[in-house]
């Protein structure tokens, strides 16, 4: 296995490399490829260096991967548990699909296809952000709710959930089902009460919010809606999410009036379950 890293600019700031090497995959070199922002500014939520955005560097960046090597023996036991079947490890990954859209000074329908064909798909994510190209001035994770009124996602020819949720405590309500956990919200992460207050902010200036007197945060307003199986559904399959590979997804929204008529850009996300299959010497996957 190994990687290399940089940022996609003209000066090259670091590079890192990890070599493993895994027996079952001896004719398959796995890659991991990561891009990086042209300015460090862009991926940083912070409020000095948006005020100060030249008077930082960032050095010595590293990728450190954590590896787990098994025995022989213990690779032969769990070939032999297998009964000639290939090993197989079901992990999680997510997509990215990304469009653009003119929310105007009045009433305002959205629908964006997602494609999210995936014999299991966990969950699907709605970030809105008012600046697509990642302006240096914004907290990079901020979003807003634009004055969305509700939302439904079209899958195939089912319409979910068969309530649109249009109120903030809804929209709230179907993240955490989608997310499973949110920790402690009264920590205040990005993703915070304040956000799904009717105080809220529909669209922000600066990305910054007046959180009750406690100074300026970098808050994000996400939508998600859970597609994994019932609490009570067989656990003994591999796959728990939908099975979305012959269905069309569209997702809805209305829009209150927006003053400012903002090119917004939509990030979608899809969670979904992804089966890595070493066999022969090869590793590939199944989603």
């Amino acid at each position: 296995m190994s990687t290399n890293c940089s940022l996609s600019s003209s000066s090259f700031f670091g590079s890192c490399a990890v070599k493993t090497k895994l027996k079952t995959t001896t004719s398959a070199p796995l890659t991991v490829s990561i891009q990086l922002v042209s300015s460090a500014i862009r991926f940083l939520t912070s409020e000095t260096a948006l005020a100060n955005n030249s008077g930082f560097t960032i050095s010595n960046v590293e990728f450190i991967g954590s590896f787990i090597e098994l025995s022989d023996e213990s690779i032969a036991i769990i070939r032999q548990s297998l009964m000639g079947s290939p090993l197989q490890y079901v992990i999680q990954s997510y997509a990215n699909i990304t469009t653009n859209s003119v929310l105007a000074n009045a009433n305002t329908s959205t629908s964006h296809p997602i494609p999210a064909k995936y014999a299991s798909l966990r969950s699907l994510f709605c970030i809105m952000r008012s600046h697509a190209d990642g302006a240096i001035t914004h907290f990079s994770q901020s979003s807003t709710h634009f004055n969305i009124v509700d939302w439904r996602l079209r899958i195939g020819s089912q319409v979910v959930p068969y309530k649109s949720p249009s109120s903030m405590a809804e929209h709230f309500s179907e993240l955490v089902k989608a997310i499973g956990s949110l920790s402690d919200v009264n920590h205040e992460p990005t993703l915070n009460w304040y956000t799904y207050s009717t105080n809220a902010v529909a669209i922000a200036n600066t990305e910054t919010f007046q959180v009750m007197n406690q100074g300026t945060k970098s808050d994000c307003f996400a939508l998600g809606f859970d597609l994994e199986t019932y609490a009570n559904a067989d656990k003994d399959r591999i796959f728990s999410g939908m099975n979305t590979l012959n269905s069309d997804i569209f997702w809805n929204s209305n829009f209150g009036a927006n003053a400012s008529a903002p090119n917004v850009k939509f990030d979608y996300y899809a969670l979904y379950d992804n089966v890595l299959v070493f066999e022969n010497g090869v590793c590939y996957s199944k989603k």
